[in-house]
């Protein structure tokens, strides 16, 4: 049975859900298993790579359900790929320049998680 768009927007929607929820508290987690337990660090590696590999399977998918194809599927892809790196690099840039001039830590922090 191919898969519908609902079936990929669920899936897509998911996995964003589960990779920003484990993401969210991997690190007090970590920390708070580090301080009241003395866990090594391999149980930090463990639990970032796990959010790492759910965020990293994000780009493919929609890669996958939003180009066709066809002869144009290079430059669609092509496309696609530029505009990723545009929006990650114009992410990056508002919140250390901009952002960080006019909030605190925490308030950037509270701002990205919602």
């Amino acid at each position: 049975m191919p898969w519908s768009f609902s079936h990929f927007l669920r899936l897509l929607g998911g996995l964003l859900l589960a990779a920003s929820v484990l993401g969210f508290f991997a690190i007090p987690l970590v920390a708070y298993e580090a301080h009241h337990t003395g866990l090594d660090e391999s149980y930090a590696l463990v639990s970032f790579a796990i959010v790492a590999a759910l965020l990293g399977t994000i780009f493919p998918l929609v890669a996958h359900f939003s180009v066709a194809a066809n002869r144009d599927s290079g430059i669609q892809f092509s496309q696609l790929y530029a505009a990723n790196i545009v929006g990650s690099a114009a992410d990056s840039l508002l919140t250390g320049l901009v952002l960080l001039d006019w909030l605190s830590l925490r308030e950037v922090s509270l701002f990205i998680t919602f």
